[in-house]
This record gives structure tokens, C-alpha cells and sequence, in this order.
């Protein structure tokens, strides 16, 4: 049992000194918000939440930000 908690602490240890680890759970983090981010506004808006997933609403978005489409 104490050898799986130090190998537990071990993987711990390297995860949260590590760069990369940090960089690639901040995106995942990222990206969870900017979806549920866009789900409250269209709750918000008392729209669907299911048209954040027809592709004319992001052909929209692109236009908007300045994206050729």
C-alpha cells in the first residue's frame, strides 16, 4: 500500500512540476469554458443550446471575429 501511494505521489509530483502538463490542461480548461460559455449565452439569448451545434451558427461566428468563409 505505501509503495502505491509513493508511486501515486511520484506521478503527482512529475504532473504538476511539468510544463507541458500544465499548458495542456489550461487549454482543456479553456475550451470547457468557451463551451459552456457559448451555452449560457444562448440560454441567456432563450434559444436552444442544440443550435450551438448547427454549422451556420459557426459560420456566423467566423464571419463575426473576421474569418473568410
Amino acid at each position: 500500500m505505501k509503495e502505491l501511494m509513493t508511486k501515486r505521489n511520484n506521478w503527482l509530483q512529475v504532473l504538476t512540476h511539468s510544463l507541458s502538463a500544465k499548458l495542456i490542461l489550461f487549454v482543456i480548461v479553456a475550451v470547457i469554458l468557451f463551451f459552456v460559455g457559448i451555452m449560457t449565452g444562448f440560454i441567456i439569448n432563450h434559444d436552444n443550446v442544440i443550435k450551438m451545434f448547427d454549422l451556420s451558427f459557426w459560420h456566423h461566428i467566423f464571419e463575426t471575429i473576421g474569418g473568410e468563409d
